[in-house]
């Protein structure tokens, strides 16, 4: 290298204007560090807090009072999930056309969708219906491209 180009690396006031001034940023740092600390320390910041940590503590209190979480988590279980009926044999006292059983019994009259032919006939139809539509896109689209040649 030559030896003037790394000359101007070596000047103070170079490295200033690249990094900035250690002194000035250690003010501009403690400037800050101070105005944080004011607000920090505000009247109305330091209440909120109180407050705040006060309703906290009240909550806090109330939870271990009912039993902590699980307790309070189970009651709302309790409350949100309906609990299945009994299972077991009618006793002396049900009504005769009153039935409990395990699973649920579909009436044998009712049918249970489409039967197979039925799928077969609609899905001809749709093929159909598809290729007819592709054949009508591809013959508009030829003639749309006729090119005419001179002789």
């Amino acid at each position: 290298m030559i030896a003037g180009e790394t000359e101007m690396l070596l000047n103070e006031e170079y490295d200033d204007f690249i990094f900035g001034n250690k002194e000035k940023r250690a003010a501009r740092k403690k400037a800050r560090q101070e105005k944080r600390a004011l607000r920090r320390n505000a009247p109305k910041r330091i209440e909120r807090r109180k407050r705040r940590k006060d309703t906290l503590q009240k909550i806090g209190q109330a939870v271990t009072d009912l039993g902590g979480a699980t307790a309070i988590g189970g009651a709302v279980d309790t409350l949100l999930n309906t609990s299945d009926p009994i299972q077991g044999q009618p006793t002396v006292n049900t009504p005769s056309d009153y039935a409990v059983g395990i699973g649920a019994k579909e009436p044998e009259d009712q049918k249970k969708g489409k039967s197979t032919t039925t799928l077969i006939l609609y899905g001809v139809i749709g093929i159909l219906v598809v290729g007819g539509v592709g054949t009508l896109i591809y013959q508009s689209q030829k003639n749309k491209y006729i090119s005419i040649q001179k002789n």
